[in-house]
């Protein structure tokens, strides 16, 4: 990849997007890892869980998780068949 590849990357909003989802799995697994400690957990343990859980999350983060792009509906909304005609035009009858 280029240098001016590279950078067009990192500027898209997908990066952006990444970045801002990793950031908020960061604080979150930071949180819980405070939270153990406080309630006596040991840290190296917990450090490792939090660590676990933050890979899947962006992996599944980076991945689109698991959501589906909705088509978007035709005929009105309908999916019957009945519903969705051809419209039979001419461009040279004035009707």
């Amino acid at each position: 990849m280029g240098l001016s590849a590279g950078k067009r990357l990192l500027g898209s909003s997908l990066a952006k997007q990444a970045g801002s989802k990793m950031l908020d799995i960061g604080k979150n697994a930071a949180t819980n890892l405070l939270v153990d400690v406080l309630e006596g957990a040991p840290i190296k343990e917990s450090a490792e869980k939090q660590l676990e859980e933050a890979k899947t999350k962006i992996a599944s983060a980076i991945k689109g998780g698991g959501k589906k792009r909705k088509r978007k509906k035709q005929c009105g909304g309908s999916n019957k068949k009945q519903d969705c005609k051809k419209i039979a035009y001419s461009l040279i009858d004035d009707d």
